[in-house]
């Protein structure tokens, strides 16, 4: 496993490990619950409550939303394009306002927008007009 991918690891972690706090649950607890771990079709009907709201809370989002756009950032920077706009969007279905407005975003969208050597693909291309970047 690479140094690079030893990060990623650890940033998953914080994440979680940020989650677990923000419900006032403990790590093992939220690691243990079955709905989190065997997600399937209908698996929304039986969500945890606690998790719903956390995930519905602007506030406790927004540490998600920015370890998507610095994971984006990361991912960029080893010219893993798709990888990196597919983490943007999910930011973005997240907290559409914070992402809109969130200079990493928009930066990244425009430096992959201008080095296109053909035109942007759709999902890009949507996404920078979200933005208001082209």
């Amino acid at each position: 496993m690479t140094r690079w991918n030893n990060r990623i690891e650890l940033d998953r972690l914080s994440v979680i490990k940020s989650l677990a706090d923000a419900l006032d649950v403990t790590l093992g607890d939220l690691l243990a619950e079955p709905t989190l771990l065997e997600w399937t079709a209908d698996s929304g009907t039986r969500t945890v409550p606690a998790l719903r709201s956390a995930l519905m809370n602007y506030r406790q989002l927004t540490p998600l939303t920015r370890h998507n756009l610095e994971m984006a950032r990361a991912l960029s920077a080893h010219n893993r394009m798709d990888d990196a706009l597919t983490k943007i969007l999910e930011a973005e279905s997240w907290a559409p306002e914070q992402v809109r407005s969130h200079y990493l975003a928009r930066e990244l969208v425009l430096t992959w927008v201008r080095n296109q050597r053909c035109r942007p693909s759709r999902s890009l291309a949507d996404l920078a007009n979200r933005l208001h970047v082209i």
